[in-house]
This record gives C-alpha cells, structure tokens and sequence, in this order.
C-alpha cells in the first residue's frame, strides 16, 4: 500500500514540475531538411507516437504520467520527423527531471527511429533540431542517459556536444550506461572524444 501511495505521488510531482516549466516554453518550430518535416507533435499524433515507441523499445509503453504531460504539451516536448507522406519516421521525447530543474536542463528522454530509416542520421538531424529549439527557449543544455552498447546513440550525441558526466550501472536495465550533457555553452566540436 505504501509503495502505491509513493508511486502516485511520484507521478504527480513529475506532472507538476512539468507543467509549470511548460507553461513558459514555447513551441517547437517547423523545419524542413531535404525530405523530412521536423516539428513539435500534434495530438492527433499520439498514438503513432506510442506505436513507434513500443517498436523501437521492444514492446515497452510510455508511462501514463509522461502520456499525459505530452497530450497537454507534445508540441512544445516532443519533435517528431516525418516522411513526404507525412508518416512519422523517428522522434524524440523531452521531459524535465529533478536534476535538469536545478542545472536548467531538460531531459532526452527518449530518441527513436524507425528500423528501415535507422543509420542514414535521422536521430542526430532530429538531436540538433532539439538543440536548437531549446538552446533559444533559453535553456542551458540537455541532458540524457545512454548505454555503452548503444554504440550509434553515443557518437552521435558526441557530434552534437554531448560528454559524459557520469557512469554508472543500471540494474533495471542490466546495463553500463552514461549519464551525458550537452552544455549550450560548449564548442560542439569533436575535442572530447571520450567514447571512442
């Protein structure tokens, strides 16, 4: 019964202390790179959002508190890359945790890309998209959380600026993983190659 009660009241501090550092931050804008339209999300694009997620996780689902925050604020949290035919091929889910409230960043907490669209640098068009739409919102960085086996995350997020700040181990995951920054002060060049 405790652990129910903590839980529920977990979730509300989340959605709290989301929605209070939504409320001021603006909307992601509308791009176009060759054939693909970067932008925030719509609603109506929810459930090929939870769909693509399920995909790329291996059956996971987001949790019912982070669904809520991105049906109230998908636009100005998620950016989502669609095809011609406007069919969502990768995206990225954006969130502020504890720690990003006190070093003024918000975090990546998701990147996901379409199996057949995987390698050609989809992730890391829609990385620096994200960067720069947070980057003018007037954030200080970005941070994120990747595994050591996740080979391709990792060099991308380096070309973009990302360096890690700590290593631990996760046990949910059963994994070695970084804790990374993307500091918007930072010359985002190659001078830290610490994954290689």
């Amino acid at each position: 019964m405790m652990i129910k009660i903590l839980k529920i009241f977990l979730r509300i501090q989340f959605l709290r202390r989301n929605i209070v550092k939504c409320i001021f931050l603006p909307s992601i804008s509308r791009k176009m790179i060759n054939d693909i339209e970067l932008s925030g999300s719509l609603k109506k694009n929810l459930k090929d959002i939870k769909t693509l997620y399920m995909n790329v996780t291996k059956g996971n689902k987001i949790s019912r508190e982070k669904l809520i925050l991105y049906f109230l604020f998908g636009h100005k949290l998620i950016v989502v890359a669609k095809n011609i035919d406007k069919e969502i091929i990768g995206l990225e889910l954006y969130y502020f945790n504890k720690k990003d409230l006190i070093e003024g960043t918000i975090h990546q907490g998701f990147r996901g890309v379409k199996q057949e669209k995987q390698g050609i640098g989809i992730g890391t068009v829609i990385t620096s998209h994200a960067i720069g739409h947070f980057k003018n919102a007037g954030l200080s960085g970005i941070s994120s959380r990747v595994s050591l086996n996740n080979i391709s995350s990792l060099r991308s997020n380096q070309k973009l600026g990302f360096h890690p700040v700590e290593e631990y181990y996760d046990k949910k995951m059963d994994e070695q993983r970084y804790y990374l920054i993307c500091d918007f002060k930072d010359d985002f060049s190659e001078k830290n190659n610490f994954f290689s």
